[in-house]
Parts: structure tokens; C-alpha cells; sequence
């Protein structure tokens, strides 16, 4: 029997319950049937009933199929337990059978008994994607989320009629004869188009914009809590060189860009920020985005300098924007729109799919109470696909895993209970950007967790693939090659995987295949032309 590379961490992964854990895992490494095998281990060693954990998935998809082979994986340890089938060593229930009868020394009637009371208590199991799992916790405290427990989940059209009605009243109402802010109106429109600004209060009446910036007294006064957190951002990266050690010449030079025109910012002088953003190297440097923490950081956790370089990479990618006040000037015209085009959707019934997210996040960060009976009501939370969140979900997930009675409202900051989070996830799959997926996101949250004391672990063994394949692929990234993978801020360190089966499949040449011709074609072009000439060539091997 082959010994995989990786044994001792996969060992770790489905028997370690005292810690938490992170697990970054490959392609074809056998994510889920890890899961299900933690979730077998967990049931049937008596730390923690099946109704007690929640396992969250990022698609419908992912979740039946992990709610399927959890319990099939029951039956079967239940079965084998009852001597009724021997445990086969290939599959997640007989390698549980094998850790709870060995190493743990559990008897096979009470190994059934606990397996079979999982198996009646699957139709109360949380195994669910994230926004499923955020609309039953908005349901369950309708009050405090204040949302109607019989909302509907409107996944974009509901909110688009709504907006578009909601908009001709609102203009018509401001520019008419009784408005009260035509001048507003009139700075406004000489940087903004009608159009543009009906497309600003569409995206801004998504609940991924701070509401606190849309409150009157905030939004009276243009950016005012812009210049109000960029004196705040001043200050983290003031504390954050005063003491670190470790930071290189490059991040030192891009902190100080940031630090420099968000103090102008702060200070009101738009002539000097002005100033600072016509010069070319000071927008290349802002253009640089955040940075990683490098192997000789000192005197702060990675976390914390992750924290701090996000805040500002946010606004070195908005200050372009700010200058002559038009942004300002932007949010408080359209401010009084988005406020009560949301109150309007919600008493109408409908929450929008970024909504269940943020309201949520908002529900477990101001209600401690609420967060402290779900801390009591789930032991574990095992998520997969974890590269695949945006910030707002790692917010919801570190605040599930705070410790008990403890009731931080910076969703960064709690102190996690040893034992409550199990995260898998590979930063290279991070498909999902559109939703808000950011690799840079992805690091502060393993940071955090493993500050906070838990192991990391990595799965390198292949199941999907054989040698032949895998081979070349990591040369191509290895780092002694021409080629080779250059990882930073926004792209994580490849890790090579090995094909756990082995193979006899060794090519003598490796193809790769890329469209020819302008690289200014649209992107759906160059598509239709590489799918072509794939189809070409399997016609033509078909032929042969």
C-alpha cells in the first residue's frame, strides 16, 4: 500500500480536536472525503453530536454532495461497527473504524449506537452553503437583524424594478420646484452624467457599501468619514512601523505614499493631495496594491500587518477618485436615495443575497448576546472551499469561532476557542473574484486563525491525476525554472503536488496551447477561437 506524502497531516486533520485547524489543500487531494471523515471521527468519538456542528460549502452542489456521503459514511461505520460489513480501508468510514477502534479503543455496540443517532439526526445537520446557513440565522433573530422572518431572497431582479421606480420619484422629487438641494445638485451633475449617477445608486444600494456612510449627519458633510477613518489608517501604520521590524525598503516606501496622501487627506488639504496624486511615480506607487508580510517581520503577527496593509491598499485604490471633492459630493447627493431604497426593500419583504451576508456579519457584531447562544448551540464549524469567501464571511466565521463569553466587536481582534474552526481551502483555486474572493483576504484570515494557535496543514497528494501530468506541471512552476512562479500580494506560494497513484503515463513532450494573434481581440473572441481549434483537434484525433 502506498504511503502517502502527506499521511501525517491528514492524520492530524481528521483526529486533532483540541486545536484549530487550517488546511490548505489542492485540486484532486481529496478535500471532501477529508471532511467527511473529521465529521465521522467527531461523531463517533463522542466530541461533538452531529446536530451540534455546521459544515458550510460555498455551492448548493458541493453541500448535497457532502450531506450525501456524510451519511452514506455513517450507514457504513454503523454497519461495520455492528459487524455487519468489514471496514474497507479505502473509504472515510473504514479509516474511522480503523482510528476509533484502535488508537481510540471504542467498543463496536457503542460505535453503532452513536453512529446510528447521527443518521436520525441528519435532517437537524447544518450542511449548507454560507448564505443558507446566514438566512436561517437572520430568521432565527428576525428582531435583532430586524429583517421579516418570512423574507425572500432576491437574487437581483426584484431589486432592479424596485430601484428603477424608486429612482424617477427621487430625481423627479429633488430637481423639482419643492427640492431642497439643487445646488448640491448642480456640483454634482457637472462631474456626473444623469446616467452615471443612476448607476452609482444602483451599486451603492448594494449592502456591500458601509451604511454608516450613508447616514445623513455622515453624508452632509461629502467624505467626511473618508477623511475621518484616513486619519484612523494614519494612525495603524504610524503604530504598525513604530513596531515592526522586518518591514523591507519596498513596503516601507509604499507605506509611507499611503501614509502621505491619506494625512492630507485627513487634514483637509486638497491642494496638497492634489498634488501628491498628479505626480506619476506617486500614482505608480499607490497602483502597487497591499503587500504580504515577509519572513523577517517582527514585533507583530502577521494578522495585524495584513489588517493594516488592507485598510490601506482600499485606499490607495480610492484616492485616485477623491480629488475636487466630487465623491464627496457624489455620496451625499445620492445618500438619501440608498437610504430609503433599502428601508423600502426591506418592508417589502425581500433581503438581497449580499445582504444575508452583511446583515449577518452586523447581527453577530452587535448583538453579543446572539452570538453568545450561537456559540452554546454549534461545538464545531468545519468550512470548505474557504479561499472562495469574501472578508465579510471571514468576519462571520471568526466571530462563530470566538471563545465563550467573550463579546469583541471587531470581528479581527476575538480570541477563537481551540477546537471550534476547521478551514480547508487552496488560495490557487480562488475563482470566485467577482463575489469578492480576495487572496489578500484569504491570508489575514489564516493569519489570524494560526495566531490564535492553530495547526496548518497541507495536503500535496494527488488523487485525480497521474505522474506524467503532475510532473510537468511542476516544473513549470518550480522555482528554479525560467519560468518560474513569482508569488506575491495577490497570488499565493505553489506547492507541488505528487500523484498518490502513481502511473505509467510519461509523455515525451508537454503542449501548451495559447490563442496567436492581437491580444486586444475581446476576451469572448479569443475564447471562440481557442475552443475551435480544440474541437479541431479532437475531430481530428477522433479521425485517426
Amino acid at each position: 500500500m502506498t504511503v502517502l506524502p502527506d499521511r501525517q497531516d491528514r492524520i492530524a486533520a481528521t483526529t486533532v480536536f483540541d486545536r484549530n485547524i487550517v488546511v490548505l489543500a489542492g485540486a484532486g487531494t481529496g478535500k471532501t472525503s477529508l471532511l467527511v471523515e473529521r465529521v465521522l471521527n467527531l461523531v463517533g468519538s463522542g466530541f461533538c453530536e452531529l446536530e451540534r456542528l455546521a459544515a458550510i460549502t460555498f455551492t448548493e452542489k458541493a453541500a448535497a454532495e457532502l450531506r450525501l456521503q456524510i451519511a452514506a459514511g455513517l450507514e457504513q461505520l454503523r454497519a461495520a461497527a455492528a459487524g455487519e460489513r468489514d471496514a474497507d480501508s479505502g473509504e472515510p468510514s473504514g479509516r474511522s473504524f480503523a482510528w476509533l477502534t484502535g488508537d481510540r479503543k471504542f467498543k463496536g455496540k457503542l460505535l453503532a449506537e452513536r453512529a446510528l443517532a447521527a443518521l436520525q439526526q441528519m435532517d437537524r445537520a447544518r450542511l449548507l452553503t454560507i448564505h443558507a446557513f446566514c438566512a436561517e440565522l437572520l430568521r432565527a433573530f428576525p428582531v435583532e437583524a430586524r429583517v421579516d422572518p418570512d423574507f425572500r431572497v432576491d437574487t437581483g431582479e426584484q431589486a432592479a424594478l424596485l430601484c428603477r421606480a424608486h429612482w424617477d420619484r427621487f430625481v423627479e422629487a429633488e430637481l423639482g420646484p419643492q427640492g431642497q438641494r439643487h445646488g448640491l445638485w448642480n456640483r454634482t451633475l457637472g462631474a456626473f452624467g444623469l446616467g452615471e449617477l443612476a448607476e452609482a445608486a444602483r451599486v451603492l444600494s448594494g449592502w456591500n457599501f458601509p451604511p454608516e456612510l450613508l447616514a445623513p449627519e455622515r453624508a452632509r458633510g461629502g467624505a467626511a468619514l473618508l477623511v475621518e477613518r484616513a486619519a484612523q489608517v494614519v494612525a495603524e501604520i504610524d503604530r504598525l512601523e513604530k513596531r515592526a521590524g522586518g518591514i523591507t525598503p519596498g513596503q516601507t516606501s509604499w507605506f509611507a505614499t499611503v501614509r502621505r496622501c491619506l494625512a492630507a487627506l485627513a487634514a483637509g488639504d486638497e491642494t496638497g493631495l492634489a498634488e501628491l496624486l498628479d505626480n506619476p511615480k506617486v500614482r505608480q506607487e499607490l497602483n502597487r496594491g497591499g503587500l504580504k508580510p515577509g519572513r523577517n517581520l517582527t514585533g507583530v503577527s502577521r494578522a495585524e500587518f495584513l489588517g493594516v496593509a488592507d485598510h490601506a491598499r482600499q485606499f490607495s485604490r480610492l484616492l485616485p477618485r477623491l480629488e475636487g471633492g466630487r465623491f464627496g459630493d457624489l455620496v451625499e447627493t445620492l445618500a438619501p436615495f440608498v437610504v430609503s431604497f433599502r428601508e423600502e426593500f426591506s418592508r417589502r419583504g425581500f433581503v438581497s443575497f449580499d445582504g444575508l451576508l452583511t446583515l449577518t456579519r452586523d447581527l453577530l457584531r452587535d448583538h453579543p448576546e446572539v452570538r453568545e447562544r450561537l456559540k452554546r448551540r454549534f461545538d464545531t464549524l468545519l468550512v470548505d472551499e474557504f479561499q472562495d469567501t469574501d472578508p465579510l464571511q471571514y468576519e462571520i466565521v471568526l466571530m462563530l469561532g470566538e471563545s465563550p463569553d467573550g463579546s469583541c466587536d471587531d470581528p479581527w481582534q476575538v480570541a477563537l476557542k481551540p477546537g471550534r474552526l476547521f478551514v480547508v481551502g487552496d488560495p490557487k483555486q480562488s475563482i470566485y473574484r467577482f463575489r469578492g474572493a480576495d487572496y489578500q483576504a484569504f491570508s489575514r484570515a489564516i493569519a489570524r486563525i494560526t495566531d490564535e494557535g492553530a495547526v496548518q496543514l497541507s495536503l500535496t497528494a494527488n488523487f485525480r491525476s497521474v505522474a506524467g501530468i503532475l510532473d510537468p506541471v511542476n516544473a513549470l512552476f518550480d522555482k528554479g525554472s525560467t519560468t518560474s512562479w513569482r508569488p506575491d500580494d495577490t497570488q499565493p506560494v505553489y506547492q507541488p503536488i505528487t500523484a498518490a497513484g502513481g502511473g505509467d503515463l510519461t509523455p515525451t513532450a508537454v503542449e501548451i496551447w495559447t490563442v496567436d494573434g492581437d491580444r486586444s481581440n475581446p476576451l469572448d473572441r479569443r475564447r471562440r477561437i481557442e475552443g475551435q481549434v480544440i474541437e479541431e483537434e479532437i475531430s481530428r484525433l477522433h479521425a485517426e
